[in-house]
């Protein structure tokens, strides 16, 4: 453990608050499932619901416990990943994340704006304006540390479960359609429909693992696994009989999404005045997912600055442990895409986050096997091969989603991380790294001023990316309709662009895999190596 984390001052934070930030974190409400019902029809909805937590929600949780039980530090999956398989694994795990973070949080203050923009019929001035107070306010309560985030989490969270328990009992006494008639749509493959509703499920399921990025805040980290336990069939309780209720009580389903049929309208079947009050239901909702994650976010470049790997300005804090530079880019991007649309800022964050988190799902299984006799407080109970079963759910179903998410989401995804292996060789050289903190367990090779078998490790990542994107290169061409991305882009030539953009990613990354392993075969020299154990925090 880090002598800087043994320092900071711990937040008492029980079960009961962490639920709910973990709540709020990865659902605060039903809201967005309504753009899944007429995309792949109600039926099939409901059914991707049920099953996307079992590939995804359920392996993310019990991954996460564990993990965090055994290491339980600020940093979450950055450390648990470096610890596995190293630095430059950590860098790219933290990279990923950091864009799902940087870029992605704001989406939720967009939602709320737009909510109370709607409910009033404020004009776009207006309703920025009220994006810009949100942001202050939420940014006044994380400045002052995560007891407080807990504190607002809990109220908003508890007050969110209601009303949709409330919406549930509303639905259920006016049922009156079958919920899952038709099962999909008849005007589009089954497989696109399944790819609509992956996209958006998994956007709904994801956010698990981020608790652990304040774990070293907390006066007892191992509250995190136990919260986990619980908020897991929470949020399936709020997604699915929520949304049979709602089938079956107004029906309507090709009518259904955000700026169409909706929960709100389910409520108002009880009087009026209820569909007002789901607005602001819908509100809260995201302005208590925003506050969460701006909590956890802000906290993602500490670890990285304390490793060398990011500027030591970025570990300066307040008195209560808030990173104030990580604090003010958060603010600052917020405000900055505030005015953006949802679609905007939601092209990267849903490709971003599926490398990390498959990487999570390797480290776990590769610390299983290297370092049995790791404590862990919590444990899954499988032996080594169900438990690599348990693991491999993720990758599998990112792999999935990276295909069927879409053409503009694969292409920017992809270049994406293109830049993660550079980022971390300028922040290597210039910064120092493991080894500046720990040269005894971290060496390196004063040919390339980068850690031995680094260089191997970069051709590695170049040379799967460029398989992944010459993959998607066929794929896409069989399974994307052009006339879509016309039609949405307003560019007859956009289709083409964005295939060629696939054809350079996958260029640039094969170029670099022969580049960077013919530097690893002329200077990385086997016979000169040092075999060192990666032991990460002791």
């Amino acid at each position: 453990m880090n002598d800087s984390e043994n320092s900071k001052p711990k937040q008492k934070v029980g079960v009961i608050g962490v639920v709910f930030m973990i709540y709020a974190m990865a659902c605060a409400g039903a809201f967005g499932i309504e753009d899944m019902i007429p995309f792949a029809g109600p039926g099939l909805t409901v059914v991707m619901l049920i099953v996307i937590p079992f590939f995804w929600a359920v392996p993310n949780a019990l991954i996460s416990a564990e993990l965090g039980s055994a290491l339980p530090y600020e940093g979450g999956s950055y450390v648990w990943v470096k610890r596995a398989f190293g630095e430059f694994w950590g860098f790219q795990s933290c990279f990923g994340r950091l864009v799902s973070y940087y870029v992605g949080v704001p989406i939720y203050v967009v939602l709320a704006g737009d909510y109370m923009g709607s409910l009033l019929n404020w004009n776009d001035t207006y309703t920025y304006i009220f994006k810009l107070i949100l942001i202050a306010i939420f940014a006044f309560i994380n400045y002052k540390g995560v007891k407080d985030v807990a504190a607002v989490g809990t109220v908003l969270g508890i007050l969110i479960v209601a009303a949709f328990a409330c919406v549930i009992i509303i639905g259920f006494s006016h049922a009156q359609y079958n919920p899952v008639e038709p099962f999909a749509r008849e005007d589009q493959s089954v497989i696109a429909s399944v790819g609509g509703a992956l996209a958006i499920g998994m956007w709904m399921y994801t956010g698990y693992e981020s608790m652990a990025n304040v774990a070293g805040e907390l006066e007892n980290p191992q509250v995190i696994p136990k919260a986990l336990m619980i908020v897991v069939p929470l949020i399936i309780l709020t997604y699915v009989p929520t949304t049979i209720a709602g089938l079956c009580s107004v029906g309507q389903w090709k009518s259904w999404g955000t700026d169409g049929v909706s929960y709100g309208d389910v409520a108002a079947l009880a009087g009026s005045g209820w569909a007002v009050f789901f607005v602001v239901v819908a509100f809260l909702g995201q302005i208590s997912t925003y506050n969460s994650w701006m909590a956890t976010s802000s906290r993602a470049f500490l670890v990285l600055a304390e490793d060398n790997l990011a500027p030591k300005i970025l570990t300066k804090t307040n008195k209560n442990s808030v990173p104030i530079v990580g604090w003010a880019l958060m603010v600052a991007l917020s405000v900055l895409f505030a005015s953006f649309s949802f679609d905007v800022i939601a092209i990267l964050t849903v490709t971003a986050i599926l490398f990390p988190t498959s990487l999570m799902m390797f480290a776990a299984l590769k610390l299983r096997i290297s370092e049995p006799d790791l404590p862990r407080p919590f444990k899954v109970k499988l032996n080594n091969f169900w438990f690599g079963a348990l693991c491999m759910l993720v990758p599998l179903t990112a792999f999935v989603a990276l295909y069927l998410n879409g053409l503009d989401y694969f292409v920017a995804g992809c270049a994406m991380f293109i830049i993660g292996p550079i980022l971390y060789m300028i922040a290597r050289k210039s910064l120092g790294g493991m080894t500046k903190k720990d040269p005894e367990h971290n060496p390196e090779n004063p040919k390339t001023k980068m850690p031995y078998g680094d260089m191997k490790r970069i051709a590695f990542f170049y040379f799967m990316l460029g398989v992944l994107v010459a993959i998607g290169y066929f794929f896409l061409n069989w399974y994307e309709d052009p006339a879509y991305y016309i039609e949405t882009y307003g560019n007859e030539h956009i289709f083409n662009l964005f295939m060629g953009g696939v054809v350079g990613t996958a260029s640039v990354s094969f170029i670099l895999a022969i580049v960077f392993y013919g530097i690893h075969k002329k200077k990385d020299d086997a016979t000169n190596r040092i075999d060192t154990k990666q032991e990460g925090l002791k």
